[in-house]
């Protein structure tokens, strides 16, 4: 049997002596998804980011996390996760010129990867700022496609999107080939995409 993509147990995320989240037991197997929700404020995000290992400094948590290969990150603001003033492919290209991945090598890569979530060249040349909130999104997860995951973490990823621009993002997620932990607040998104839904 294989081992899962994510295993958490008793996890607690801690501000000094108080608890802020948790405890938080779950498994997510390879290639499952499964949606993490409740309410605001309830710890939804801060469980998400002591999976990823992003906890802001004051922050400290205890349990066990193991996860079985790479792990991406699709952040909820997707004008802050982007450059506003690089191209789109420019972005999703660096990483890959980083490990000396050759240009135009990458170049067959990122277009691969916009293509996957349902964006084009267009899409490539612009940027953040001359796209969509959905289009911004999906260019985000092609970034974290590029890192072939085997889990991703994805934090409230079509809030504040319309419809629309909701259910691309959701369909794109729906199809990746890695397992999915997604954190939302809205049982509809939960259900579209997730196999599986975890109370927080």
């Amino acid at each position: 049997m294989p081992a899962p993509a994510l295993s958490v147990r008793g996890l607690r995320v801690r501000l000094g002596a108080q608890v802020l989240a948790g405890p938080v037991d779950l498994e997510v197997a390879p290639r499952e998804r499964v949606a993490l929700v409740g309410g605001s404020g309830v710890g939804k995000s801060l469980t998400l980011r002591a999976v990823a290992g992003s906890l802001p400094p004051a922050l400290s948590h205890d349990g066990e996390i193991a996860v079985d290969g790479r792990v991406a990150w699709l952040a909820q603001d997707s004008a802050v996760a982007l450059h506003p003033l690089v191209p789109l492919a420019r972005q999703l290209a660096l990483p890959l010129r980083r490990r000396g991945v050759r240009r135009d090598v990458a170049g067959v890569r990122v277009a691969d990867a916009l293509a996957r979530v349902g964006l084009d060249a267009r899409h490539g040349g612009s940027r953040p700022g001359e796209l969509s909130g959905g289009e911004r999104q999906r260019g985000c997860l092609a970034l974290a496609l590029l890192t072939e995951p085997t889990l991703l973490l994805a934090d409230e990823p079509t809030t504040a999107l319309d419809t629309v621009a909701q259910r691309q993002v959701l369909d794109a997620l729906g199809a990746l080939d890695a397992a999915v932990l997604l954190v939302t607040h809205d049982p509809a998104v939960a259900h579209h995409v997730c196999d599986r839904v975890v109370a927080a």
